[in-house]
């Protein structure tokens, strides 16, 4: 046989084909909730804490838990169909509602939680984690909602103009072959 079809250095290609590793945090189940939940309490820790009496902070604090959790659900529900965000979601919320919750609970023992204007204790601590469970399941499943009427509206708007690209495409052949003339094509 001839040398030619064998390699003389072995090379291992595994590094080439594995993913970064924003993506493959996405693509796992527990990366980004875990994540965003430990980054959400420990903002929510820093913010309140803090003692600003401002009426902004609430807001900012608010906005950026949007952004973030809204921000960890879609590059996690990008990676699959919408079909499957139909159970994908609800899990997320839980995951990152569990992460936060573990969080706050470090939290309460540190001494650094707060509820309302008073320090948390452990015995609010499971009414604070359904809150927490209950807040984003519904900010979730409403974003959520929404991103998938976006999606499969921009889906059929790009694939009526890919097909109406197509009949263009069929159109301009058509002609050719009646009138014998190449066109444009």
């Amino acid at each position: 046989m001839p040398d030619s079809y064998f390699p003389r250095q072995a090379i291992n290609w595994a590094h080439l084909d594995e993913p970064p590793v924003v993506r493959r945090l996405s693509i796992g189940w527990w990366g980004l909730p875990l994540a965003a939940g430990t980054v959400v309490r420990l903002l929510r820790a820093v913010v309140f804490s803090a003692g600003s009496t401002s009426v902004l902070t609430p807001i900012v604090y608010g906005a950026l838990v949007v952004f973030i959790t809204c921000g960890a659900l879609t590059a996690h529900v990008g990676n699959f169909t919408v079909r499957q965000w139909t159970w994908r979601v609800p899990i997320f919320a839980a995951l990152e509602a569990l992460a936060e919750s573990v969080v706050s609970l470090g939290l309460i023992v540190a001494g650094v939680e707060q509820l309302g204007s008073e320090q948390a204790t452990v015995g609010q601590w499971p009414t604070i984690v359904v809150t927490i469970l209950r807040d984003r399941l519904i900010l979730l499943a409403v974003y959520a909602t929404a991103l998938a009427v976006v999606v499969e509206f921009v889906r059929y708007a790009f694939f009526k103009r890919a097909d109406r690209v197509a009949m263009d495409t069929e159109a301009v052949e058509e002609v050719a072959q009646v009138t014998g003339e190449h066109g444009p094509i």
